[in-house]
């Protein structure tokens, strides 16, 4: 399987939360990055990033990073 592990800096939106919107707006399901990782030291480093999977076919991926990008312009 391959995975990207993008780091976004939504001011006003967590991992989990722009995950969320993502399913509801964009019909996109991601993990949020938190849910990966352990925290050390108090952090977790997986915070504001999200697990996106890139084992369908090369053009549904196309599309999906599409709607993620118009999603996030939108915000």
């Amino acid at each position: 399987s391959f995975y990207l592990w993008p780091r976004f800096n939504l001011s006003d939106e967590d991992d989990e939360s722009l995950s969320k919107r993502l399913f509801c707006e964009a019909n996109l399901r991601v993990v949020p990055g938190r849910y990966l990782a352990r925290a050390i030291d108090g952090k977790n480093p997986g915070v504001n990033h999200l697990r996106l999977s890139l084992v369908p076919a090369v053009e549904e991926c196309r599309e999906a990073a599409l709607r993620l990008r118009e999603l996030l312009l939108t915000t």
